[in-house]
């Protein structure tokens, strides 16, 4: 049986000799898939789009390969390998192969002496290991420098050294050396939270009085926290029906969670929590609400269902609070792990359910991925395979009610390095498993969800774990967490903040930026809201090894990060050079609506720079859990065309809505030969990820990237078609709520999008321009 890549890299050989070790240098015009590598006998290490670090495992296997190499360029006589044209050398290990990324971009001084990490190859042999930081530590004594501590684990070697420039010039040239690199920097400073107290603090007053709510449901929360206190609008409890369950105050049950709720209800509140303290002036924007819905014991009520709990909680503040807009679920079920073919969770379909009845009020509920943790792992095989066994296993996917189409359902990303140097002893060897500012955080769980649809649709700081001496601390997050307000803040023994670590923490975060988008635009609907937040996501830039290089619309990308995370002053403003077309509308039922997109200016595409164009698509169908074909009853898809007329697009669609349903299914649309642009330009713009993949959620966003000088375009207007079909939604129901956001970028402030854009938005009225 055909091995997968996660399984040919578990059956590996653990040890790696150092004299093996190489990198494959590849062509930048080619494609190396991961698959392909372990074909040619080699295991993956780590890759980037211009290299990819593997070890052969024998001398036999490197020659091997350069002979193939050498046959494939024509040097010798033989076969040539078409599939090495990706690789355009074999190349041994550099000195700045084996530099940190933070070294390199902090080097050592002339006259310094600096602790840093240095990571031998673990060859397999713990002997051999030990042995080899041994000689170290007698490389450094003679240079009257000192190893301050090591690990020795089953897969990790790593010391601790003091050491200067010319002795790490030295080092970086040893074979067995793997990466020398600076401790972690602080990014933020626990003693801060812990030392800080209310009289050093800026606190502002209340927000103001129609400003847009937050409604958190979870374990209660402290109301009298002085950084809360100023908020709360309303805490509640929703008990069992014969109030005989959950007993007590609003912020009970919050004690047993060890102050979930309040935690979560600082980071609604506030937004980054770290920047208030930071700048030490706190500033409520939008309002909480609190609904608590579990026990003393921190439980649901085994004989109420929750169903029941979350229409009560939603409805009571529906009913009482006009801006209660936005609802953040942090709790999940992580016995109900989504696997594709299952039907939808009930928890998941009782919050779509709520979304589409309570429609007309454009509430938004945001909710977390979920936490993964596992237990068959250890620390060092996380380290090692880190985050590959994110996607690898199905225990890791997103639980219930994460799965919720119409909610926007939250990964996690790391908040930064260690937040407090006191944490790592600096003669110990200690450090965080992601370790760097937006890689995905070690216990984020990934997507797809029901039908395939793009989950988690975003993520956001979740935070991270430590590794302490070959062990992951999971329940102690406070030196790799995410900073928030704390329970226990009473004086004397009390503190103001905490800091937390999962993806309960990255969804409120999420939600208090979907709460300022709508006091910015208030009258939006749910959709447009969500397409706004998809539309200002980005993908980090900085991703691990083995995600990095790869487009950003590829299956891994998006089943870890979604669409990105959320910026709001990305989502908010209309930049000169970041142009947002809007449209917020409804659609009958099996029919197509075409925009008619003003003219790109021509600076657009003459001046030097990143271009892009992108397409978001949000919209509100029912729902039905108990229908495995389609959980959705209704569905949407758009397609952006150049260099034709609207006339022609038209034409086209219908042919194409005139074939056989089940012909329409895993098709563009529509079919390339039913439309044809002058002079041969082809007339689909390419919007990644495709189709197929983006039309299965209620949230999609297709991005092309234009590259100067090969995009052909006649200076016509691009055509957006959005089309919306029935896929077993009662008759009765003829039309859909929809919106629909397309952005025109371009990297360089000068290229005024904006102005031009506004003026030729007058002739062209077929959607509007935002300002």
């Amino acid at each position: 049986m055909e091995l997968s890549l996660a399984d040919r890299i578990r059956r590996s050989p653990p040890g790696i000799n150092p004299k093996l070790v190489f990198k494959l240098r590849l062509n930048p015009k080619a494609n190396l898939d991961d698959d392909q590598i372990p074909q040619l006998g080699l295991h993956v290490l780590s890759r980037d789009a211009a290299r990819v670090v593997v070890v052969f495992p024998d001398q036999a296997s490197l020659e091997e390969l350069r002979s193939r190499l050498r046959q494939y360029s024509g040097i010798q006589v033989g076969n040539r390998y078409a599939a090495l044209a990706a690789i355009d050398a074999i190349e041994e290990f550099s000195p700045a192969d084996r530099t940190g990324r933070r070294l390199t971009e902090n080097p050592i001084s002339v006259g310094e002496r600096a602790l840093l990490d240095v990571e031998l190859w673990h060859t397999g042999d713990i002997e051999d290991c030990r042995s080899r930081v041994g000689q170290v530590r007698d490389y450094l004594a003679q240079r009257n420098l000192r190893v301050t501590d090591s690990y020795v684990g089953t897969t990790l070697c790593l010391v601790r050294a003091e050491l200067d420039l010319p002795t790490l010039a030295q080092l970086l040239t040893v074979d067995y050396v793997k990466e020398i690199e600076r401790r972690p920097i602080p990014s933020f400073h626990l003693a801060d939270l812990s030392l800080i107290e209310l009289g050093e603090l800026a606190v502002a007053g209340a927000p103001a009085a129609g400003a847009t709510g937050v409604v958190v449901i979870d374990s209660g929360v402290a109301q009298a926290h002085p950084l809360i206190a100023p908020a709360l609008a309303d805490a509640q409890v929703f008990p069992d029906r014969m109030r005989q369950r959950i007993q007590g105050a609003a912020e009970d049950g919050d004690t047993v969670s060890g102050g979930h709720g309040t935690a979560v209800a600082g980071i609604a509140i506030y937004g980054d929590v770290g920047e208030s303290v930071t700048n030490r002036a706190f500033v409520p924007e939008v309002w909480l609400f609190s609904a608590r819905v579990t026990d003393d014991q921190n439980e649901y009520d085994p004989e109420e269902l929750v169903e029941h709990q979350l229409r009560e909680a939603v409805e009571y503040f529906l009913n009482n609070y006009p801006n209660a807009r936005v609802f953040n679920i942090s709790l999940g079920d992580e016995k109900h792990v989504y696997r594709l073919g299952d039907y939808q969770y009930r928890l998941a379909a009782a919050v779509d359910e709520l979304a589409y009845e309570y429609r007309d009020r454009n509430i938004v509920f945001v909710i977390s991925a979920g936490n993964y943790v596992p237990d068959d792992l250890s620390a060092e095989e996380m380290m090692q395979q880190y985050p590959g066994y994110l996607l690898d296993r199905m225990e890791g996917r997103v639980i219930d009610p994460g799965t919720s189409a119409i909610a926007v359902t939250v990964g996690g990303l790391s908040y930064g390095e260690a937040h407090d140097p006191r944490a790592w002893n600096y003669a110990g060897v200690e450090r965080a498993l992601a370790g760097t500012k937006s890689w995905p955080s070690p216990f984020s769980r990934t997507g797809w969800g029901v039908d395939g649809a793009i989950k988690p649709d975003v993520a956001d700081a979740a935070g991270d774990v430590r590794l302490e001496r070959g062990r992951i601390l999971y329940n102690n997050p406070t030196y790799a967490g995410v900073p928030t307000t704390a329970k226990s803040f009473s004086p004397p023994n009390g503190r103001l903040f905490r800091s937390v670590a999962g993806t309960s923490y990255a969804s409120p975060r999420v939600a208090h930026c979907v709460a300022r988008l709508i006091e910015t635009f208030p009258n939006a609907s749910a959709n447009l809201i969500r397409a706004l937040l998809a539309a200002g996501c980005r993908v980090p830039d900085d991703r691990p090894p083995t995600l990095s290089g790869i487009a950003t619309s590829d299956d891994r990308i998006l089943r870890l990060y979604g669409y990105g995370q959320p910026d709001f002053l990305r989502s908010r403003y209309s930049a000169t050079n970041d142009v947002l077309l809007l449209s917020d509308s409804t659609i009958a039922i099996d029919s197509f609506r075409l925009y008619e997109i003003p003219p790109l200016p021509a600076e657009f595409l003459e001046v030097p720079g990143r271009r892009q164009l992108s397409v978001c698509l949000a919209f509100d169908p029912p729902t039905r859990h108990t229908r495995g074909d389609s959980y959705l009853g209704i569905s949407m898809e758009f397609a952006l065309y150049r260099n034709v007329d609207a006339p022609a697009v038209a034409d086209a669609i219908r042919a194409w809505s005139q074939e056989e349903r089940e012909d329409l299914e895993d098709r563009p649309l529509p079919r390339r030969g039913q439309l044809k642009g002058d002079h041969n330009a082809p007339p689909v713009v390419k919007l990644l990820p495709g189709t197929n993949r983006r039309k299965k959620g209620t949230l999609q966003r297709g991005v092309a990237k234009i590259a100067r000088g090969n995009w052909q375009y006649d200076g016509r207007p691009l055509i957006l078609a959005v089309i919306c079909q029935r896929k077993w939604a009662p008759p009765e129901i003829t039309e859909q709520r929809y919106s629909v956001v397309l952005s025109v970028s371009h990297e360089d402030e000068n290229v005024d999008l904006h102005a031009r854009l506004r003026q030729q938005a007058r002739v062209y009225q077929r959607i509007r321009v935002r300002a």
